[in-house]
């Protein structure tokens, strides 16, 4: 017993071994299912490249260690499967850098990376409990609940040999979660949701009125009264009928009522009098009097909306807030809904337009369904005589998330007391897994911590370094000390904690006791600063300089570093806060991670030209010299990006993806420059195992048309910076590019938007249209002469957004949205967008510096709450990114996405103001800040065309779109009516 007290003794009092980070990590570091998509024992190994980055950190004679690479890329999807967006739905193959999709927990995010259409890969069809189905690539990545391992990633070829298990093989082992409901703001709906839900339940086809048992209308009508809507109950055959807003003989459409204000033979009095007044007015060139607004009473709403002898959920219903969705279920449950003894809710619907609502409808609130078919049958004189198919949904809802208002129905509501029954409604499970003929496929990349995106109709949940947590876990456990992870934004931060930092904590043995557990009272432990023995690691946001304060850290990792604000908050550049946090200490460690962005104004760029600047070599499997790989040697043949290969510079023999990936394996960092205490790495998708070159040359290939997605690929993988094609566009060449248009708005023309600059004397705009991929056509110019502090000027504007254009043979197209710049005389645009009560008509604030074209609407709806009440709120316009973005487009110079049409008639003046500017860098406390500097007084022309496209962003980001043309009006009302009922 002595002898083993002495032996522990000695043990604990000598040093502990030299590791290394990555020696550390394959020893101890185990991977979560929930953060990799191949969970279990770290292996350094199989991408040998991380051991250079990784055991930098652990090298005496570095301080500093900079990585500058390419993004993760995620795995495919067939082209044709649906994707929800926020203002209804595209493909997989439609989908776009840019576009907003959403994410596991029902909120918007942006995609940020789309790959090439892949064609002959394996492809599976997987199948699930609800009937839904999918098909996807084989290394597609899913998050399943797996019953021998909970929760983790794995991908559809691994799914294909386990997805069923017990001695019989009978029982289903993976589970997908059912998503959250789509988080969307409240927009103005024309019809109450409920209103407008029982009237499709139970209301006839071709009228506003419904049908139903006495005691039910009375309580379903309250509802409906309570919208604002008159009620009139009568009783019919078999039942009994309410009658929303019933026509009256003595009110005109007006609302007038024709027995106190007198009649005009069948009409009203008093609209002929104000029409007469009018005849005479015009005549004489005064002012007329306003003629009161058509009263819109259900009848006429539901016209507007098409929904008279054409039921259906209209689109914009759809994807209105949570609160409005579940109002409009609850109409149609109410009116025709069932709910059994044992609180299990039935619809049954014989309308296919209504079943496909329906079913979106119960998606997009995270309802988990099925749905069957049924074609009820009778004996008739002894023939059977078969009915019209229905479709019967049943699903599960607690009365946490009450689907009725009528009383009789919601007290059978059960509540969720957490049983397995309770969990099987929050999943899918994978019934099969079938290998089906070869689909063209794509994968996008989502900007979220998860990378999971919703997928399919039904919405399920599906995936698109873990560096930085090695050395995290190197320093809890070998080498405590106070640690700051430093992510772009505090959400970020919590993301990351609770993503990638919590898992690894939880499940890797040697750091498991070290953090105590959050949940214990006396554990001192928060989501964003987490003790250990000997040291603590806190998380921060670069947007929030309260959190690079006060502490000091010895290990600081700053991870994304190109998304960083230029300044947290008034206090600086959030790299150098967090530096000299770590200024006491002599053994202090900085690491800078990111995918680079724009030359000259990358922050990883900066930081990596002033390290030793390595790059990985790798031997040439035929003349073994050593060689990094470049962009420049991948080859192909006639575009087809299957005989990608990859060239020797040396020798010229062509690779392999299989010697590629055996090479990489035995590759070696090689410093270009002497060594500073500063260690740079850089790296490419051509590195990565993951990937082969013809899925690269694939990318490439659909990227290299478009500056935009081609500057994605530069950066995204091939882990470079993107220059800027030339400083200034030249105006003689777009000269020559005018052309001759088949109407007022040619064919390709979806919408219109306006953007108007105010000046001294005058108001000059834009007329812009906007086709698909937002190629775009300049409609109309125009210079109102006028003082804008008076009303004239202001009047022919409003003239002209309400005016609409010519379509060709389509009829008329109005203004969709327009946007005003309110920088000079800002209060007088504030009172012009007040008066025009338009929805489509905004004041827009220009805002410089590294901002989006129109903020995201979570921002936006923060910054309005946080404004003083009545206070106009302007939309906030990044005007230098939209100028980047112009820029780029007047190079494309063949017609297709992003390319800009001029009209035959526009003037040499014109296209010398929207190319008056040009791109500069200037540098602010040693940082380079990009901006637009004028390069001739007028620029009129440029400021028109960034707040017509900020205009054609606030469609696509608030829906706030109207009618496209007379002829569109009949059959796509539904997608505008709100903004059309102004």
């Amino acid at each position: 017993m002595i002898d083993e007290i002495i032996k522990s003794a000695i043990d604990t009092a000598q040093p502990p071994p030299n590791l290394t980070v990555s020696e550390w990590a394959d020893a101890y570091r185990m991977l979560s299912p929930e953060s990799s998509a191949e969970p279990g024992k770290w292996n350094t190994s199989r991408a040998e490249y991380q051991r250079g980055i990784m055991d930098a950190f652990s090298d005496p004679l570095i301080r500093e260690v900079v990585v500058m690479s390419s993004a993760q890329v995620g795995k495919a999807l067939a082209t044709s499967t649906p994707i929800a967006t926020p203002n209804g739905w595209t493909t997989m193959g439609d989908i776009s850098v840019g576009d907003l999709v959403f994410d596991a927990d029902g909120k918007p995010t942006k995609v940020i990376g789309v790959s090439a259409i892949m064609n002959d890969r394996q492809c599976y069809s997987v199948r699930f409990s609800d009937g839904s189905d999918i098909v996807a690539d084989g290394e597609h990545l899913w998050e399943v609940d797996d019953d021998k391992r909970g929760r983790r990633i794995i991908t559809t070829a691994e799914m294909l040999e386990t997805h069923k298990y017990g001695s019989r093989k009978h029982r289903n082992r993976y589970a997908i979660r059912v998503s959250s409901p789509l988080q969307l703001p409240d927009i103005d709906l024309p019809i109450d949701p409920y209103a407008l839900g029982a009237w499709l339940g139970d209301g006839h086809s071709a009228s506003s009125r419904i049908f139903g048992l006495y005691d039910d209308i009375l309580e379903i009508t309250k509802h409906i009264a309570d919208a604002g809507h008159r009620i009139t109950i009568k009783p019919d055959k078999t039942c009994h009928v309410a009658v929303i807003d019933e026509k009256l003989r003595h009110i005109c459409p007006r609302g007038h009522n024709k027995d106190i204000t007198g009649w005009s033979g069948r009409g009203c009095a008093e609209c002929a009098r104000v029409k007469c007044a009018n005849y005479g007015f015009k005549k004489r060139n005064n002012p007329l009097r306003k003629i009161d607004p058509i009263v819109m009473t259900m009848p006429r709403l539901l016209s507007a909306l098409n929904l008279i002898g054409n039921k259906h959920i209209p689109s914009s219903y759809l994807r209105s807030s949570e609160n409005q969705r579940l109002s409009l279920l609850q109409g149609l449950m109410d009116t025709d809904g069932y709910i059994s003894p044992k609180g299990r809710q039935e619809f049954l619907t014989t309308s296919i337009a209504i079943r496909d609502g329906f079913a979106e409808l119960l998606s997009s609130l995270g309802i988990k369904y099925t749905m069957v078919e049924k074609k009820p049958q009778t004996n008739y004189k002894g023939a059977t005589v078969y009915g019209s198919t229905a479709y019967s949904f049943s699903f599960l809802a607690y009365a946490d998330k009450p689907v009725f208002r009528l009383r009789r129905k919601l007290v059978r509501q059960v509540d969720n007391d957490g049983n397995r029954r309770s969990s099987e409604t929050l999943r899918r499970r994978i019934v099969s897994v079938t290998p089906v003929e070869s689909v063209p496929v794509r994968c996008i990349l989502v900007e979220n911590n998860e990378h999971l995106f919703l997928a399919g109709r039904e919405m399920i949940p599906t995936h698109n370094t873990e560096a930085i947590g090695c050395i995290v876990g190197y320093f809890i456990d070998y080498d405590p000390c106070p640690i700051l992870v430093l992510q772009p934004t505090l959400e970020m931060g919590e993301a990351w904690s609770k993503d990638r930092l919590a898992p690894m904590l939880r499940d890797t043995p040697a750091l498991k006791n070290k953090v105590k557990d959050p949940k214990s009272k006396t554990s001192g432990n928060t989501l964003l600063h987490k003790k250990f023995p000997g040291g603590q690691i806190t998380i921060a946001g670069a947007n929030s300089p309260s959190g690079l304060a006060s502490r000091p850290i010895r290990i600081v990792l700053c991870d994304e570093v190109d998304r960083y604000p230029v300044s947290a908050g008034t206090e600086g550049d959030p790299v150098n806060l967090a530096k000299k946090r770590s200024a006491t200490f002599w053994n202090k460690k900085l690491l800078l991670t990111s995918t680079p962005t724009i030359k000259h104004a990358s922050r990883i760029e900066q930081a990596y030209l002033q390290s030793d600047q390595r790059r990985y070599h790798i031997p040439c499997p035929e003349c073994g010299e050593l060689q990094h790989l470049q962009w420049k040697n991948v080859t192909w043949t006639d575009g087809d990006p299957e005989t990608a290969a990859y060239a020797c510079q040396h020798c010229g023999s062509l690779w392999t993806d299989a010697q590629r990936y055996k090479a990489i394996s035995i590759g070696v960092w090689k410093a270009e420059q002497p060594s500073k205490g500063i260690a740079g790495f850089h790296l490419n998708e051509l590195y990565s195992p993951w990937r082969k070159l013809s899925e690269i040359v694939s990318d490439f290939l659909r990227a290299k048309d478009s500056p935009e997605m081609l500057k994605t690929f530069v950066n995204t993988s091939l882990g470079e910076t993107w220059e800027e094609q030339g400083e200034q566009s030249d105006p003689e060449l777009l000269m020559n590019r005018r052309e001759k248009y088949s109407a007022v708005v040619p064919k390709p023309v979806q919408c219109l938007t306006l953007g108007a600059d105010v000046q001294q004397d005058r108001i000059e705009l834009e007329i812009v249209g906007w086709g698909e991929n937002e190629e775009s056509w300049s409609i109309d110019y125009q210079i109102l002469i006028g003082d804008p502090t008076g009303p004239e000027v202001w009047e022919d504007l409003r003239e002209i957004i309400f005016t609409e254009f010519d379509y060709g043979d389509d009829g008329k197209m109005p203004i969709s949205c327009a946007v005003i710049d309110s920088g000079y005389l800002p209060k007088k645009v504030y009172e012009f967008v007040r008066i025009c009560k338009a929805s489509f008509i905004h004041a827009g604030k220009g805002v410089s510096g590294a901002r989006p074209i129109v903020e995201d609407d979570m921002k936006r709806r923060r910054r309005i709450i946080n404004t003083k009440a009545g206070k106009y709120k302007p939309e906030l316009i990044g005007v230098d990114e939209a100028k980047i973005m112009i820029h780029r487009r007047l190079q494309i110079t063949v017609p297709g996405p992003g390319y800009m049409h001029f009209p035959i008639d526009r003037d040499a003046e014109w296209f010398a103001q929207l190319t008056a500017e040009k791109l500069t860098t200037r540098y602010q406390r040693g940082f380079p800040i990009r901006e637009w500097v004028k390069t001739r007084p007028r620029n009129e022309a440029l400021d028109c065309r960034v707040y017509a496209l900020a205009a054609h962003k606030l469609i696509t980001h608030y829906r706030q779109v109207r009618y496209q043309s007379k002829q569109v009006q009949t059959k796509k009302a539904t997608k505008r009516v709100s903004s059309y009922l102004r």
